[in-house]
């Protein structure tokens, strides 16, 4: 940059009178000149760089300036130089022919890491738990466990593995390797009794492999020649299982019926349609029926009471007069030959008087009674015959009786019975009468003998099993479809 001075010159002139004439001027002037005059004061050339400034001025520093006040310039530009996009470069500026340009590059050889980095194998084992829990009967899986589909997310571990290279010459950081030869071998083994629907493994840039429908052993090979390997790599592994879960090939002979596995294992038996729950006799069927439950002995006891039906059964009579049973106290053949007398044609004889007929023995004995050949009189019940021959005999003027209350005789009159010395009863055992008596919807097995439930007939045990009880039946059941497991099923 020229800085311009403006520089004044006085001259003086000598003036030389001659002879010649001379006019006086009338106002003296004195003559002047004034031009510019451009000095250099810097020989130096500045690039874009070390003139520009945040401000709208170009600031040049004079190097070996020996005038502090003349060691920079400052020139203040008020207007944009260059407009955005008034200047256009053609890209052919950019593009030099091959033939145009000669030249030679030694090649530099960099030898490999030491140790070599080493790509670690991925093993993920995953268990049928993991998926769905524990909360199922061990044999039988359930199809229908699954309230909602799965689609859950594995994060693969891989450590960095460029952190324990050695020193390379020449070289300062390490940000990926090119595989020249190699490739990511995906086996898949699915040992679970239901498909995965849909399984993805990623690898940073290198593996995005999708399977679907995976059952059994999968195997997917993905060249990885030429693909760049950086030292730090996120892996995943992605599982999508729908809620109505598909058997594997493997799995589908293995079919069960969770209700029918679950009737066994809570002590009921399978009928082939329903599961049959057993009646026993405990504390509250054997007071559900009406009998005694015995603590002492945890016996189900029908106590005998002298009543009409036992009366009659022990073979005494029933007076419903006085709701006593008796024991009629009749001249039998015992009691006849035992008074000395003689027992004939059901009767006791108590004395034989002579006649030739009928009228010859109502002479003799107007009392006797003449059977065609024999005149006798009869030996017949009173209340001295009544009181001789049972002295705790009630004679109430027709027939002579005896109480009869509980004791072991009378006990032993009833079939089944036992007595403990104060106590007739019987030890209640299931029958079909019994069945009958515990529930109305309970059946009776003749050939089993045994007396169960219907789970569907009663309500209770209905709901238990998800039904809805409605109008005395059992209704909306579930799906029991299952699938046998052993719990060990894992997918590798």
């Amino acid at each position: 940059m020229l800085k311009t001075f403006k520089i004044f010159f006085i001259s003086i002139f000598l003036l030389s009178l001659f002879s010649c004439d001379f006019r006086v001027p009338q106002k003296w002037e004195t003559p002047s000149w004034e031009f510019d005059l451009l000095i250099p004061l810097i020989n130096e050339g500045y690039s874009l760089e070390n003139i520009a400034s945040s401000s709208n001025d170009i600031e040049i520093i004079v190097p070996d300036s020996s005038q502090p006040d003349s060691s920079h310039f400052i020139i203040q530009l008020n207007e944009t130089m260059i407009d955005s996009g008034y200047v256009q470069t053609d890209e052919s500026f950019f593009i030099i022919p091959n033939n145009e340009i000669e030249f030679s590059l030694n090649e530099t050889e960099i030898s490999n890491p030491n140790p070599m980095p080493e790509i670690p194998a991925v093993n993920e084992e995953i268990t049928i738990q993991d998926f769905i829990g524990d909360q199922f009967i061990p044999e039988c899986l359930p199809l229908n466990i699954l309230e909602n589909d799965i689609d859950t997310t594995i994060g693969i571990n891989i450590e960095p593995f460029c952190e324990d290279i050695g020193e390379v010459e020449c070289l300062n950081k390490i940000h990926w390797f090119k595989i020249d030869e190699g490739g990511n071998d995906l086996i898949i083994d699915n040992r679970l009794p239901f498909k995965i629907n849909e399984l993805s493994l990623n690898i940073g840039n290198l593996v995005n492999r999708t399977l679907y429908n995976v059952d059994g052993i999968e195997e997917r090979y993905d060249p990885l020649n030429g693909e760049n390997l950086e030292c730090e790599i996120e892996a995943s592994l992605s599982f999508k299982i729908d809620r109505d879960l598909e058997l594997t090939d493997n799995y589908q002979n293995q079919e069960c019926n969770l209700y029918e596995i679950g009737c066994d294992l809570y002590g009921g038996f399978w009928d082939g349609n329903d599961c049959q729950i057993p009646i026993i006799i405990n504390q509250q069927t054997c007071e559900q029926s009406g009998y005694t439950w015995n603590t002492d002995d945890d016996q189900c006891r029908q106590d005998i009471v002298i009543d009409n039906q036992t009366c009659q059964a022990a073979g005494f009579t029933w007076n419903s007069d006085d709701n006593q049973c008796r024991q009629d106290i009749v001249i039998d053949s015992a009691i006849c030959q035992a008074q000395g007398f003689t027992w004939r044609n059901n009767e006791c004889v108590l004395q034989d008087f002579p006649a030739e007929d009928e009228n010859q023995c109502n002479t003799t004995c107007p009392d006797c009674i003449w059977d065609g050949e024999n005149c006798y009189v009869i030996f017949e019940m009173d209340d001295d015959v009544c009181s001789q021959i049972c002295p705790d005999c009630i004679w109430d003027g027709q027939d002579c009786y005896a109480v009869i209350e509980m004791d072991a005789e009378f006990c032993d009159r009833i079939d089944y019975s036992t007595w403990d010395g104060e106590d007739c009863y019987i030890i209640i055992e299931m029958n079909a009468n019994l069945c009958d008596l515990v529930c109305e919807e309970c059946t009776w097995d003749e050939i089993k003998q045994e007396c169960s439930l219907s789970c569907t007939s009663n309500e209770q045990c209905c709901l238990q099993i998800g039904g809805t009880w409605e109008n005395n039946e059992c209704v909306d059941l579930p799906s029991f479809d299952g699938v046998l497991i052993t719990g060990n099923e894992t997918l590798e």
